[in-house]
């Protein structure tokens, strides 16, 4: 009898446990992120904080052009909670802005917590200058031009650089006109 008092308190504690931690896993970021320079700026001044102020919280709309954030008193230890206001606060904004509202945690602290799958965890430190910030950003692939948008604009320099030199078959008469079409087709179809 007494077994089976601790298999089930040992069920139920299994269950608790996998739905706390799968509902905590699910509130920050993932995928590819481009943040606007809106929130770019906004995340700036809350890594940066102040005399009175420490960074806790900080939530961004998938989109990267709306968010949120909370920061503590300074020198105090007790902060916590918060993520289920931050997000439904951030959504709220998003939502107003631009109808949508799929908002994840960012930041904890000053460490980013957004998995983009370059690397989880980035630090950020308070006494970085802001374009040092900035380039950390852009290093980690959230701001500016992010890795697939880069190799979109790769493909489309090699496209252009290919239909030019195909152009430049036709005017020098090494190709025909229809050898030329059929060329430029087969490039735009790849």
């Amino acid at each position: 009898m007494k077994k089976l008092k601790y298999y089930f308190l040992s069920i139920i504690i299994f269950v608790f446990t996998a739905q706390t931690t799968h509902a905590s896993s699910t509130k920050y970021g993932y995928g590819e992120l481009n943040l606007s320079d809106f929130v770019v700026n906004a995340f700036i001044r809350y890594i940066k904080g102040g005399m009175d102020k420490a960074p806790y919280l900080f939530a961004v709309s998938s989109d990267g052009k709306q968010f949120q954030y909370y920061v503590c008193p300074a020198g105090l230890n007790n902060c916590g909670g918060g993520d289920e206001f931050i997000l439904q606060e951030c959504n709220n904004y998003s939502r107003k802005e631009n109808g949508s509202g799929n908002c994840k945690i960012f930041a904890r602290l000053r460490t980013i917590k957004w998995d983009n799958g370059s690397s989880k965890n980035k630090k950020i430190k308070s006494k970085w200058s802001n374009a040092e910030i900035r380039e950390k950003l852009k290093e980690y692939n959230l701001y500016g031009a992010t890795v697939s948008k880069q190799l979109k604009q790769k493909d489309n320099q090699s496209i252009s650089t290919q239909l030019e030199n195909l152009n430049s078959l036709l005017k020098s008469g090494a190709i025909t006109e229809s050898e030329f079409k059929k060329a430029k087709n087969r490039i735009l179809n790849n």
